[in-house]
């Protein structure tokens, strides 16, 4: 391997290190926040706590999952909308194959943080509340598509 390749490819496993740090302190912190949730509610002998290891598998799969399937289906779901950049419509598509309605949630996060979906573009007020066309659109497709390009160039190893 040349010099220029190894740099470049330690400069991708210290990003994707300093990600998975984030990850697990963000993991760590909402499983701790659900815990004393949960402990408040019920009694002291039915308290369920989450051990270091098990944030630690939680956080590979939250990883695992938005890398390999999420971001692929994001990125699908633009491409087919003949867009390279990836919006509200496409996270809410995927929302839709989850079987116990996470679609709800989200509609209700997008109107509480004036989110837009090209659905709602043309000044349309969904609970009250008017969208500005492109203010919730993120340009991820590079970063996605990035991060695709190294799955594939990793399995050539």
């Amino acid at each position: 391997m040349s010099d220029e390749l190894m740099k470049e490819r330690r400069k991708v496993d210290d990003e994707e290190h300093s990600i998975l740090s984030a990850l697990q302190f963000s993991v760590g912190k909402i499983c701790h926040e659900q815990q004393s949730n949960s402990s408040s509610a019920s009694s002291d002998s039915k308290k369920t706590k989450m051990s270091p290891e098990a944030i630690s598998v939680l956080t590979e799969l939250t990883y695992q999952y938005v890398t390999r399937s999420l971001a692929n289906d994001l990125v699908a779901f633009s491409l087919h909308a003949n867009r390279k950049t990836v919006n509200v419509d496409d996270v809410k598509l995927v929302a839709r194959k989850d079987p116990h309605g996470l679609l709800p949630e989200l509609e209700r996060f997008c109107v509480e943080k004036k989110l837009v979906s090209a659905s709602n573009s043309s000044k349309k007020a969904l609970g009250g509340i008017a969208h500005k066309k492109g203010r919730a659109t993120k340009d991820v497709s590079a970063v996605l598509g990035k991060h695709l390009k190294q799955q594939k160039s990793s399995t050539l190893f």
